[in-house]
């Protein structure tokens, strides 16, 4: 649960994303259980520059469930 920005580790602030209602949106989201968990995001390759992956999910207890693979980083478009 620590942010280390370097992997690009962080909770995620939605409304500053293009899904600001966050995980809410997505089918078969059980909203009791994890649709309100807090949003993390970490870098697929936090070695690589040029990567804009990003594996978006939910913390809950000691596990990470992966909600979405971002290939381009769409979350926080570009501006």
């Amino acid at each position: 649960m620590d942010q280390y920005n370097n992997e690009h580790r962080h909770m995620i602030s939605f409304d500053q994303t293009s899904e600001p209602e966050g995980f809410q949106n997505i089918p078969e989201m059980d909203r009791d259980q994890a649709g309100y968990a807090e949003g993390w995001q970490f870098s697929v390759y936090p070695d690589q520059p040029w990567s804009d992956w990003r594996a978006h999910g939910i913390l809950i207890d000691d596990t990470f469930y992966i909600v979405w693979l971002d290939e381009n980083h769409a979350l926080y478009p570009k501006a």
